[in-house]
């Protein structure tokens, strides 16, 4: 796979479905729910970005990530939970080595839907996505 056909492909990232979740595009319309979870320190603790300080923050934050898809270098899906259309949290790849064809995952999830199995369901998705449709080799995870 080319640069350039990984970028066709998350120009207009595709929707994913799982039996509880849908996986498709951050929104400006989602910031409330991302807020929700993205200003607590607790989530935030072992990631490589701070705490929302404002809704009107993650708003901007959205449009930046708009601004990536466009370009198609935004590899994260929103995770979207079917019983009741919140947006729980993100997963997604943070990182695509194409000459390696490997890449990190990572996800992030609103506390209150801990517990359920929502992370791994949506990793699973977003794994097979990178094996049959990405044509990865190797797919990793880091812990911190």
């Amino acid at each position: 796979m080319t640069k350039e056909e990984l970028y066709q492909i998350f120009r207009k990232i595709p929707v994913l479905s799982t039996p509880r979740l849908t996986l498709r595009a951050l929104q400006v319309s989602d910031a409330f729910d991302m807020f929700d979870y993205s200003r607590r320190s607790d989530v935030t603790k072992y990631l490589l970005w701070f705490p929302h300080r404002s809704v009107e923050y993650t708003k901007e934050y959205l449009r930046y990530i708009g601004q990536r898809y466009a370009v198609g270098s935004f590899y994260d899906w929103a995770l979207i939970n079917r019983d009741d259309g919140k947006m729980i949290g993100t997963c997604g790849f943070t990182s695509i080595d194409l000459s390696n064809r490997s890449a990190e995952i990572g996800y992030v999830l609103n506390p209150d839907y801990r517990g359920h199995g929502l992370a791994a369901e949506a990793g699973a998705e977003v794994l097979r996505f990178g094996f049959e449709v990405l044509g990865l080799n190797r797919i990793e995870a880091h812990i911190m």
